[in-house]
């Protein structure tokens, strides 16, 4: 049996296994190919779709929020097992969902299993601990930064109890929000880029240019503003708690935007944090 740990975010997906990682855009379109290309398509209870980065090719269909995250669950892991070329009925399939979807586990266990996959599935955030759980930490707060949410968990650990003490999720607190921060900053002679969704602004924000423009000072404004908003939020969400926590657990594509400085708590964070998520889910596996 073949673990592999599976993390769906909006934005990317990622893989980890025995043998290494991978991440690709979180893209579904419609197959309406001729036969004639080298793309094969996947099937899903009688549909044909392309995933990942082929997708861009086709018009694709919107991953707005969880349900539509759910729905295509099922379609994502047969693109990753034959990515992986592993057999379905060799795989265990470890993954998760936001905290406050954590009650759906059993609907998307029956979906995995009507295509013949086994799996565990967690709540997000606690793949993070379990990457880095051999640095022994014992109380902290785990914040997962991803494209669309912003999941966290407060957690203590007692001798070999977990103890979940708060765990949650915040829509639009992530990487799309220093997206759309970056997107008002940017000056009027801009309005081509002004016009443009968040998801197809991230490359412009991720690299600060544009063609000729340099737009490596907005970008730092607009990050320096995430910072303190990322903050504000989660006291406003998490409460004492908040403070009360010495260390904090930074994951997820969002945390190489993190400032350490504007936290008054130790900032972890681990390597390749995006990864950070679907390693610990591997690791829960083993």
């Amino acid at each position: 049996m073949k673990n592999i740990g599976l993390d769906i975010g909006f934005g990317h997906t990622k893989v980890v296994w025995d043998e290494g990682s991978v991440k690709f855009p979180s893209w579904v379109a419609y197959w309406t190919g001729t036969g004639l290309e080298d793309i094969k398509p996947i099937e899903l209870d009688g549909a044909y779709f392309v995933v990942g980065e082929p997708a861009k090719f086709a018009k694709r269909v919107e991953i707005a929020g969880v349900e539509e995250l759910i729905k295509y669950y099922p379609l994502f892991t047969k693109y990753v097992l034959e990515l992986l070329r592993v057999p379905v009925k060799q795989a265990l399939i470890i993954t998760g969902l936001p905290p406050r979807y954590i009650s759906r586990a059993e609907e998307v266990k029956r979906s995995l299993s009507a295509i013949g996959v086994k799996s565990l599935i967690v709540f997000q955030g606690f793949g993070v601990y379990a990457d880095v759980k051999e640095e022994g930490i014992s109380s902290g707060l785990v914040v997962d930064i991803g494209f669309n949410t912003v999941d966290y968990l407060a957690f203590s650990v007692e001798g070999e109890q977990f103890i979940k003490e708060l765990a949650g999720s915040v829509a639009n607190l992530g990487v799309i929000n220093a997206v759309l921060i970056f997107r008002d900053l940017l000056p009027s002679n801009l309005e081509s880029l002004r016009a443009k969704s968040p998801s197809s602004l991230i490359n412009v924000f991720v690299q600060g240019r544009f063609k000729q423009y340099d737009l490596s000072e907005y970008k730092r404004k607009a990050v320096e503003q995430w910072n303190e908003m990322l903050k504000s939020r989660l006291r406003q969400e998490i409460g004492s708690l908040f403070l009360e926590k010495d260390t904090l657990i930074i994951a997820g594509g969002g945390a190489y935007l993190v400032s350490e400085e504007v936290f008054e708590q130790e900032v972890v964070i681990p390597d390749e944090p995006e990864f950070s998520n679907a390693r610990g889910y591997w690791k829960l596996g083993r």
